[in-house]
């Protein structure tokens, strides 16, 4: 019989009592995922490395699927503070095409020439990309000012939403 064999007999009631208190030990351990404990209080996220320096945060449907996404530039990589924006407008469409494919996401029903609409107030500058079933809409704080002196003085967020399903 091996040491383990033995640990866990009942023979010795004194040994397979201890025996079980750790296998219990260890199961609860297993079960708490290592989670701190100083950070349990707060709502865990799940987020993904979508491409270099673009974080994705998904919401999901009652079924499981994607209903609403954020995507924002990755801000420490590496042990390294990353300052500069990396969600272009050229990474928001490849990962849109990504996640709802045209056919998914339907037809384009954008402004004046099927481009996309915006507004501006109290220093954001909000772009709108409205298909049948998906909206895009970018979130970038500006500048004050007249609309030909706006900069760009915050990194963009961009929020995809999938019109037919509702997040839970």
């Amino acid at each position: 019989m091996t040491s383990i064999q033995r640990f866990f007999s009942f023979g010795d009631h004194r040994t397979s009592k201890t025996g079980i208190a750790v296998l219990f030990l260890i199961v609860l351990i297993a079960a708490d995922g290592g989670q701190n404990s100083s950070l349990s209080k707060y709502k865990r996220i799940e987020g993904y490395i979508i491409r270099p320096g673009v974080l994705l945060i998904p919401h999901y449907s009652e079924d499981g699927q994607l209903c609403e996404t954020e995507l924002e530039s990755e801000h420490f990589v590496d042990g390294k503070v990353i300052l500069s924006s990396s969600l272009t407008s050229e990474k928001v469409d490849e990962i849109v095409d990504e996640l709802a494919p045209p056919a998914q996401r339907g037809d384009l029903l954008g402004g004046p020439g099927g481009r996309d609409s915006a507004s501006f107030s109290g220093g954001a500058l909000v772009t709108y990309r409205n298909f049948t079933n998906l909206s895009v809409s970018t979130y970038t704080a500006v500048s004050r000012g007249s609309i030909s002196d706006m900069k760009q003085i915050g990194d963009p967020i961009t929020v995809i939403v999938w019109k037919d399903r509702k997040c839970k």
